[in-house]
């Protein structure tokens, strides 16, 4: 698999998270994906790296607090420079 043939996968993998996840924000997606890409940057067998990352990043959008019902709380979460393993809270929302 060439780089752009990988880059083209990941793409589509942003894609079909977007469509999958309604509730959670296209820009969380596409940073979880790209994230979760990041660390196979040093592997050698480019194959099934797309495979890889969109089996994570599924993984971590479920566990993503508006997955289920696309609101917020203060005690919310998203996916932090970790890739999902490390947690770091949202803002509380502001109520009127």
């Amino acid at each position: 698999m060439t780089g752009d043939d990988e880059s083209l996968q990941v793409e589509q993998v942003i894609e079909r998270l977007i469509a999958r996840y309604p509730s959670v924000s296209a820009g969380d997606i596409e940073y979880t994906v790209r994230i979760i890409h990041k660390r196979f940057d040093n592997g050698r067998i480019r194959d099934f790296v797309p495979l890889l990352v969109e089996k994570a990043a599924r993984r971590d959008l479920e566990n993503h607090p508006r997955a289920a019902t696309g609101v917020t709380t203060p005690d919310a979460t998203v996916l932090g420079e970790t890739g999902g393993r490390g947690l770091s809270p949202l803002p509380a929302p502001m109520l009127d």
